[in-house]
């Protein structure tokens, strides 16, 4: 079934969406998308617009057929900048939540997105069971460190981790996305043999401290992910985002992370991209053009 924005937004408010399986047809980066609904899950893709993350890639990418890996997939907003990006990409999800890789795959379905593999697993730095913890099916906020935000949660569920190397994926890998709500360390050191080996754009959010009682905690793991990095001679440049547009404003070359406790402010300043030293100038190049 197909439906106009008003009558998602009637059931939606009437509590009534979870009980369709309906889709919309959207404008996106010139690109028409079909955008499913499937009990309830993708309803915010209705309102995606290219971002900073969608401008981007499009300047990373200078030829077809290199790999974007994508970690914490949620519903799609990632993969929607990556197909629709002027080069042809492959693309890698993975995923832990496995409403959203339902609803993952449902996208792929409806839009013929070929290139597009979808894994069902969290990526840490081994493989085991550990447990994710989440408010609904498609929490953006879902999260496999439990120490992060406590008693925030009110679901938690097993699931499978896995290191990224384990995989020894054999493709041409030019950028990682990493939106994993605190798990970025474990994640990083679980593909070291995949960066050594491919040197890409690492795409990272690192979020600011939830309170007062966890901050030595996330500043720990914030400047542990950092030195990470700089032994791999990996520098870190901070973006700042305009909250309306969700474009790049302005960028700061940094030798560590520091953060703040959150507030609202948080959500323009928590992104981050991470790369070889010697790319520097190219990159800075990069997202000078993008804040003109």
């Amino acid at each position: 079934m197909i439906l106009e924005n008003l009558e998602f937004k009637i059931l939606k408010k009437l509590s009534l969406l979870n009980f369709f399986n309906v889709s919309k047809r959207i404008s996106y980066a010139r690109h028409k998308i079909n955008v499913p609904v499937v009990g309830g899950l993708g309803y915010p893709n209705l309102y995606l617009k290219p971002n900073w993350l969608y401008l981007l890639v499009n300047e990373l990418f200078v030829s077809d057929g290199q790999t974007f890996v994508d970690v914490g997939a949620n519903i799609g907003q990632t993969l929607l900048s990556v197909k629709t990006a002027e080069k042809q990409i492959n693309y890698i999800g993975f995923e832990p939540a496995i409403s959203c890789c339902y609803y993952l795959k449902e996208l792929v379905r409806v839009n013929n997105l070929k290139n597009c593999h979808i894994y069902n697993f969290a990526l840490s730095d081994k493989l085991g069971q550990i447990f994710l913890e989440r408010n609904n099916d498609a929490d953006p906020t879902a999260s496999i460190i439990e120490e992060l935000r406590p008693q925030f949660f009110k679901l938690k569920e097993p699931i499978i981790s896995l290191n990224l190397d384990i995989l020894e994926l054999d493709a041409p890998i030019n950028c990682i996305k990493i939106d994993i709500e605190g798990a970025e360390l474990e994640a990083l050191n679980g593909m070291e043999k995949l960066i050594r080996k491919n040197r890409p754009y690492i795409i990272c959010e690192v979020l600011d401290s939830f309170s007062d009682e966890v901050f030595e905690f996330t500043q720990k793991r914030a400047a542990e992910v950092c030195s990470f990095l700089k032994a791999l001679d990996y520098s870190i440049i901070q973006l700042v985002q305009d909250e309306t547009t969700e474009r790049i404003i302005s960028f700061h070359e940094i030798d560590t992370i520091t953060l703040i406790q959150w507030n609202k402010k948080s959500l323009q300043l928590n992104d981050y991209i991470f790369f070889p030293s010697i790319n520097t100038e190219m990159v800075t190049s990069i997202l000078t053009k993008l804040i003109k």
